[in-house]
């Protein structure tokens, strides 16, 4: 049935950071129970009595929504079950987050890496190599490559015998002592 709207100027003022409930969209029925996170009351002249919140989607994604006050629910602090199982949410949230920005800014890296390859004379076998390195160390080695040089690949198995020498000996460095003594 019909349930009995609060009035939203009876309810409570919302805080930056605190942590809500969305219920009660008709239009965006998938938001509903959704976890969110107070931003600020929305400045826009149009949409006095809203609040921007930060929605906690899937897969540590998440958006900004405007939404009306009614529409966000707080969590009862004397509830410790409830504040307990959102902290949970929340930490399982910023992981995956974390995790899926990591991978975002590797493929960043990975895309400039292949398109500095594609500007350079490289063998197949060197990109290869390239490749499997760390994609940041992979473009710190291209970038090394200038116009003085006139055998890039020649002068790229130097550099990344060179950078793979220097990994191994800090994992080793009794090998290194015994070859330096």
């Amino acid at each position: 049935g019909a349930q009995a709207a609060v009035p939203a100027a009876a309810l409570p003022d919302l805080d930056k950071g605190q942590a809500v409930v969305i219920s009660g969209l008709q239009k965006a029925p998938d938001l509903n129970g959704k976890r969110g996170v107070v931003q600020r009351a929305d400045p826009r002249p149009a949409s006095k009595g809203r609040w921007e919140v930060e929605v906690r989607l899937p897969g540590g994604l998440f958006e900004i929504k405007s939404l009306k006050r009614e529409n966000i629910s707080t969590l009862n602090r004397a509830d410790r079950a409830a504040c307990k199982a959102w902290a949970v949410e929340e930490k399982r949230h910023k992981e995956e987050r974390r995790v899926r920005e990591e991978r975002e800014e590797m493929n960043k890296y990975k895309k400039c890496v292949e398109a500095k390859m594609a500007k350079m004379p490289i063998s197949e076998s060197m990109q290869n190599v390239l490749r499997k390195l760390k994609p940041q160390d992979a473009l710190n080695v291209l970038d090394k490559v200038d116009s003085k040089v006139s055998n890039v690949n020649e002068f790229l198995n130097t550099q990344v015998n060179l950078l793979t020498e220097q990994s191994d000996s800090d994992d080793e460095p009794e090998v290194k002592r015994a070859r330096d003594g």
